[in-house]
């Protein structure tokens, strides 16, 4: 049958209107999947950016609270140690602008790295409200708390991280540890830019945007934008993804493609099915690649992320592949059944989980535990677990999301550090020394029993009150002035150690005692420790010991004085014979007043006065050489140190025929000594010289004085004897060793332990002409010291 022109034409229209349906139908179907396809891509990707954002961000929560968890534990933190671990932390996980210690006052003390951040070093966070609301936040609820968007004083967008610490003793707050995140490093880095290839991402913090990876001059397409809310801590993230326009330009070109196939090839029905087999396939591939990523992602998380039902067995219907190390078991025994996760917990642990869970999830909040699992080959294990009820299907099924990691190793350091503070608590308790610990402001935290025993108080009547009640009144300044000199200084070993000072008992008396300062480092506020010893019964030995050589040389006296008596008789005789006879001249011409009479009378007069007061000076020196006082040390010329202890010394020595020669350097300055003393001293090694000599050729006795460097002045007793033989030279300092036969050996050995005292040295060596020279030395007296 032939087709007329109409119904052709007709025909033609109705084919062309078919195809034209066809089109606009195969148009319409396209353009919803290609729509469905952008939007599944885009929701997968965002929720991918969410996956990546909780994981980096809980993996800086666990990191910070372990930082704090090891200064709660250890009770002291040594700043060293607590540098090296933040700047782990700070190089391990990018993004951080600064990780730092907080003080109580909300001042940022310590900083990692200060090369940068030089301006935050001691800032008052009161200064920026988002950090001081977040702060107090965490030091009120006890828990790590995020501040709100912030701009920093570094410049740059960010947001804080604050978890409190306590001192581990008194429980009170010891600080914060405190990190700020800036957020465009920190997505930078938590999110992989590859990910984010064909969308752009705005990313708002409690509804305040914080990044955008779009200009602020191109607008946001509402189209296609997939929006991720989730909570982490306190704060609420949301993530907004858009497809770019390469993208959707990219998905539009192949629209474009097959509908220039199906408009040119009336049989596109075929070419159709391989193009939507083909982009079905890609769709399939793309689709894979996230799930690939994400498996990389879960792969490699430290712990184990899962998802399981609210239920008493908390049966998992997914676990990350960290499951396997962390309990032992595989993620298909969880996920098959054959293991539930409340089985793994220690019997004594369950009900407190479950109770806490329960409660979180009743309040529709994260909760955080600790608690201990038995793996599969019976391992116990500590595991830190955080997570969050989500409602996955509908209102009746709860679901359980979150994080576990293994955290046995902080557990046991914690462990490790109790047991040292209970070691070094015992050792102080039963140490001999008083150890005693205090604040900068001198309040006494820590009282020993050695210092108990001491100072007469017990621990609870002093701990709280200031130290100066163990300090005498007149010597607390000086007590003050040591304290800020060893904190200027920072010496470890404070300058007193080994000096004696005074302690107040109870009871008021006073003792002395050794003592020395530490400082307690890397502690919120400087605490010092003072180690006392009390020295009450050696300084009554040294006392004793004292007076024993006083005695011992006022007797040494008295017998150098014996073995000098003619002498001593002689030089009396002289003065005295010639007063007698100047008085009697004087007797036999007073009765004659002639004028020239008066004269010599008046001569005679003085020459007997001068004899009289001749002999009243010999006896005066004898008297102060015998006498028996304290020991007084002043200060004295040399010269007349020297002469005074001639005119005794040198008794005798003309009768003997010995000559004598005394030489004093006029640069010779003052020193300071005691002058019986040291007079002992140069007469007895003056009569040791002339006993020397008796039988010598020669008889020559050199006494001089002279300044020698190191600030001492030097006495030199030489004489013409035979000298010391090598055998006598080495022992004749010692106490019982002597060259006479009647000696007693003490002489020498008391010279030497008053030269010694006086800070000086004595020696005895071969003279230039066969003798022996003594010499000893004394301290020189500086104008400073004079004033």
């Amino acid at each position: 049958m032939l087709i007329s022109y109409r119904k052709k034409l007709l025909y033609s229209g109705l084919a062309g209107l078919a195809m034209a349906i066809a089109v606009v139908t195969a148009w319409y179907i396209l353009n919803q999947q290609e729509d469905n396809h952008v939007e599944r891509v885009t929701a997968s990707t965002a929720f991918g950016v969410e996956a990546l954002l909780s994981k980096d961000i809980e993996g800086r929560i666990v990191s910070l609270s372990g930082l704090a968890n090891h200064w709660q534990g250890s009770g002291e933190a040594y700043r060293a140690q607590w540098e090296v671990e933040s700047r782990n932390i700070y190089d391990a996980q990018p993004g951080y602008r600064t990780i730092g210690w907080i003080d109580p006052s909300m001042h940022v003390r310590w900083l990692t790295p200060v090369s940068g951040n030089e301006i935050t070093q001691d800032f008052d966070l009161r200064l920026n409200r988002p950090a001081f609301l977040a702060a107090e936040q965490a030091k009120e609820s006890g828990r790590l708390i995020f501040s709100t968007p912030l701009e920093s004083v570094l410049r740059g967008k960010g947001m804080g991280l604050y978890v409190p610490v306590y001192d581990p003793r008194s429980k009170q707050f010891d600080g914060l540890i405190g990190g700020l995140l800036l957020f465009d490093p920190l997505l930078q880095t938590a999110v992989p830019q590859g990910l984010l290839a064909q969308h752009d991402i705005v990313i708002s913090v409690n509804d305040e945007p914080v990044y955008s990876s779009t200009s602020a001059e191109q607008p946001v397409r509402a189209r296609h934008q997939q929006q991720r809310r989730f909570n982490i801590g306190n704060l609420e993230w949301t993530v907004a993804l858009t497809p770019k326009q390469e993208f959707l330009q990219l998905v539009h070109s192949r629209f474009l493609t097959i509908m220039l196939v199906a408009g040119l090839i009336l049989s596109g029905l075929m070419a159709l099915t391989v193009y939507l087999g083909i982009l079905a396939v890609n769709r399939v591939h793309q689709v894979g690649e996230v799930a690939d990523r994400m498996a990389i992602l879960f792969k490699n998380l430290p712990g184990m992320a899962y998802r399981c039902l609210n239920q008493p067995k908390w049966q998992m219907e997914f676990v990350s592949e960290g499951c396997q190390q962390l309990s032992g078991y595989s993620r298909s025994d969880f996920e098959d059944g054959r293991v539930s996760w409340r089985d793994l917990i220690v019997p004594e642990d369950r009900d407190l989980v479950w109770e806490r869970v329960q409660q979180a999830v009743l309040s529709d909040r994260a909760f955080e535990l600790e608690y201990r699992i038995l793996t599969s080959d019976g391992e116990e294990r500590w595991i830190w677990e955080r997570g969050r009820p989500t409602d996955m299907m509908n209102d009746d099924i709860v679901y359980l999301e979150g994080y576990m990691a293994d955290i046995t190793g902080l557990k046991s350091a914690e462990t490790e550090s109790i047991k040292e503070k209970g070691l070094s608590d015992a050792i102080v308790k039963s140490a001999l020394e008083g150890v005693i610990t205090v604040d900068a402001d001198g309040i006494i935290e820590a009282f020993n029993p050695a210092a108990e025993e001491m100072f007469g108080y017990a621990s609870n009547e002093v701990i709280g009150k200031n130290i100066e009640i163990l300090i005498p009144a007149e010597r607390r300044k000086v007590y003050w002035k040591t304290v800020e000199d060893y904190l200027k200084t920072g010496d470890r070993q404070s300058s007193i150690s080994g000096n004696v000072t005074y302690g107040r008992r109870k009871d008021g008396s006073q003792f002395p005692y050794e003592g020395s300062i530490n400082q307690i480092e890397h502690q919120t506020e400087q605490k010092l420790i003072f180690l006392i010893r009390d020295v009450s019964n050696q300084r009554a030995i040294e006392q004793e010991a004292r007076e024993l050589q006083q005695k011992l040389a006022h007797t040494e006296r008295f017998h150098t004085l014996g073995e000098m008596a003619s002498g001593i008789a002689h030089e009396l005789n002289q003065p005295l014979t010639a007063v007698s006879n100047y008085m009697a001249a004087s007797r036999d011409m007073i009765d004659d007043t002639g004028p020239d009479i008066r004269v010599i009378l008046k001569e005679a007069l003085n020459e007997a006065s001068s004899e009289a007061i001749r002999a009243g000076n010999i006896v005066r020196r004898l008297r102060e050489f015998i006498a028996k006082g304290e020991v007084s040390r002043q200060i004295y010329p040399v010269a007349k140190l020297v002469e005074d202890a001639a005119t005794i010394g040198l008794v005798g020595a003309r009768e003997k025929s010995i000559d004598w020669s005394i030489d004093i350097d006029p640069n010779s300055n003052n020193v300071m000594a005691d002058s019986v003393q040291i007079q002992q001293v140069i007469v007895n090694l003056m009569r040791n010289a002339i006993e020397a000599m008796e039988d010598s050729p020669v008889k020559h006795l050199t006494i001089s004085a002279s300044p020698i460097s190191n600030g001492y002045t030097e006495i030199r007793v030489e004489d013409s004897g035979s000298g010391i033989s090598e055998e006598i030279r080495g022992t004749l300092f010692s106490a019982f060793s002597s060259t006479k036969s009647n000696g007693m050996g003490l002489g020498l050995s008391i010279c030497r332990t008053i030269v010694e005292s006086h800070g000086g040295e004595i020696t005895a060596e071969p003279g230039s002409n066969g003798g022996t020279i003594f010499r000893f030395t004394l301290t020189q007296v500086t104008d400073e010291m004079s004033e």
